[in-house]
């Protein structure tokens, strides 16, 4: 029982009431199914669609805006400024190292500071 309850520990299952099947390999692995109400939720269990990953975009790099990446959002440098002071306050463009657009049009800065 003890090399059960081992093994149990390596597949990060520490307790054994939260098993439904545990099969011991011909490699010697142990192979664990949990109980449903133990298995991790996914957004496939919740009937959440899943969004793709959207790398965001550098719109200002070391102090200067790239009109190129903040043109593809449809937006422009008033735009960017007033998103900029309204989520981070007093922030001038000098003080920024990097900032990013998401798809969500969510800015964040990083600043040399």
């Amino acid at each position: 029982m003890d090399v059960l309850l081992s093994e149990l520990r390596k597949k990060q299952t520490e307790d054994i009431n939260k098993v439904a099947l545990a099969i011991w390999e011909p490699s010697g692995e142990v192979s664990v199914f949990l109980k449903s109400g133990y298995q991790p939720l996914t957004p496939t269990t919740l009937n959440t669609p899943i969004q793709p990953f959207q790398m965001p975009r550098t719109v200002i790099r070391e102090k200067e805006i790239d009109y190129n990446e903040l043109n593809k959002f449809g937006k422009d440098q008033t735009w960017l400024l007033n998103k900029i002071n309204t989520t981070y306050g007093n922030v001038q463009l000098k003080d920024i190292l990097l900032a990013t657009i998401d798809e969500n049009e969510n800015v964040n800065i990083f600043l040399y500071h």
